[in-house]
């Protein structure tokens, strides 16, 4: 972590500018990033905590893993109603390494429990096309995820810390990435 931030780049910058990155398809990505922006501070005022949308979403939550899926970090079903959130363990561990393990599985949970939100309230995106619907969607979900438990980084970091640790990316690479990304607005 400390190598990826040795770039003496503004923490709270690079966050919003990895947010706004995701939404660089769009003719104004400021106006959607606002617009994301209130839209999940609305949520979590609304819903308080994780606990708390646990009981009101009767979700059932599956940690077992499948070995099939561990590019998966997590995943939110409803089949026929039943509703589930399958937490990979392997991606809940590899980020254990960065924010403890209630955290991480308190993270991939929050994202999750985003996409049963989408199901139950009337967000102004849905009326976007599919494609756009599905970025404005992730970016939403992966900010709610991140306000909602706290941790002090987008989770996109978080990720790009495992690649590296994994050896699926070069830390040189997510670097210049990284400062690509913020110089385009700073």
């Amino acid at each position: 972590m400390k190598e990826l931030f040795s770039l003496q780049l503004d923490a709270d910058k690079i966050n919003k500018q990895l947010y706004l990155n995701q939404l660089k398809r769009f003719k104004n990505p400021n106006d959607i990033y606002k617009k994301v922006l209130k839209s999940t501070e609305d949520i979590i005022d609304k819903y308080k905590d994780i606990e708390t949308l646990l009981k009101v979403s009767s979700l059932l939550i599956d940690e077992q893993p499948y070995h099939y899926f561990n590019d998966v970090h997590a995943q939110y079903t409803n089949d026929a109603g039943k509703r589930k959130i399958w937490i990979n363990p392997i991606w809940v561990q590899e980020y254990t390494h960065y924010m403890g393990e209630t955290k991480s599985r308190e993270l991939h949970i929050a994202h999750e429990l985003y996409h049963y939100i989408e199901e139950v309230e009337p967000f102004w995106y849905k009326k976007e096309k599919r494609k756009d619907l599905k970025i404005i969607s992730e970016v939403s979900a992966i900010m709610f995820s991140q306000m909602m438990t706290q941790v002090e980084n987008n989770p996109v970091i978080y990720e790009y810390l495992v690649l590296i640790k994994n050896g699926n990316l070069k830390l040189e690479e997510v670097k210049k990435h990284i400062e690509e990304v913020y110089h385009e607005i700073y």
